[in-house]
């Protein structure tokens, strides 16, 4: 303001301390200081300069939070370094952040997965200096294992045992989740089994119950023992041990002769 007679500025030098990359947000705004103006005419006047001023903007940073997994039943400590960021500048740092999930509980199932984690609070060094927009990562719950063994039995040959469904123990159960039924299969369940076969594999399989979409089920098989019937039971004739029957010697005389009306 103030030029005559076709006078003019070509230029001025112009400086801030806040021009440079560590300028930060909280330190501004920045005067603008104009100096050393060059141009046509200028010595005929009284040059008064007066500051700008520099704002510096917040920069953009994302924190992402990673990604992580669990096993059903376990409770899942989500820590406050598993994150990733982009756009750190200046060594500005990031010392931790909040980490929440709604899958990281013991009871989080297996179906409800996965569950976001959420990213937030992020504490450092110079983050007054960027607006800081968050993603969430992904929790996977994972099957827990389960180990369902039939329970040993017995029974006598020529029998038909009922195996049902619930002679087995299970273990690795959580969270009031229950088995309460197997299928139980056995060659050695009906009648016609031998003993010759015996021990027979008891097979458990197509568990029931509740939460088992939270397990990864192994079957452990248990033993039936099929154990000889005596003849007089099931009225066995003939040797038949493949049978279940227990052959019994028949009585002998040792060689000796009996001699008419001797009553020996």
């Amino acid at each position: 303001s103030g030029l005559l007679n076709s006078d003019s500025i070509g230029g001025v030098t112009l400086t801030s301390a806040g021009s440079i990359a560590t300028a930060t947000v909280a330190g501004g705004p920045y005067a603008i200081v104009a100096s050393a103006a060059t141009g046509s005419g200028l010595t005929n006047y009284a040059i008064t300069y007066n500051n700008g001023s520099l704002t510096v903007n917040t920069a953009p940073l994302t924190i992402t939070a990673s990604n992580q997994v669990k096993t059903y039943g376990q409770t899942a400590s989500l820590g406050t370094t598993a994150f990733t960021q982009s756009g750190l500048l200046n060594s500005d740092s990031i010392g931790g952040v909040t980490l929440t999930s709604a899958g990281s509980i013991a009871t989080a199932t297996v179906a409800g997965g996965p569950y976001a984690i959420v990213a937030s609070a992020a504490t450092g060094n110079g983050l007054t200096n960027y607006a800081i927009a968050y993603n969430n990562g992904a929790l996977t719950v994972n099957t827990a294992p389960l180990t369902i063994a039939a329970a040993n039995r017995s029974k006598t040959a020529g029998q038909d045992l009922t195996l049902g469904t619930t002679a087995f123990t299970a273990t690795g159960l959580f969270n009031g989740d229950i088995v309460t039924g197997v299928v139980l299969t056995s060659l050695g369940a009906p009648a016609s089994a031998g003993i010759g076969g015996s021990p027979y594999a008891i097979v458990a399989s197509n568990a029931t119950g509740n939460g088992l979409g939270n397990y990864t089920i192994g079957y452990v098989n248990g033993l039936l023992t099929v154990t000889a019937a005596a003849r007089a039971d099931r009225g066995c004739t003939g040797a038949d041990p493949a049978a279940g029957c227990l052959v019994r010697p028949a009585a002998r005389d040792h060689g000796r002769r009996r001699h008419p009306g001797s009553g020996r």
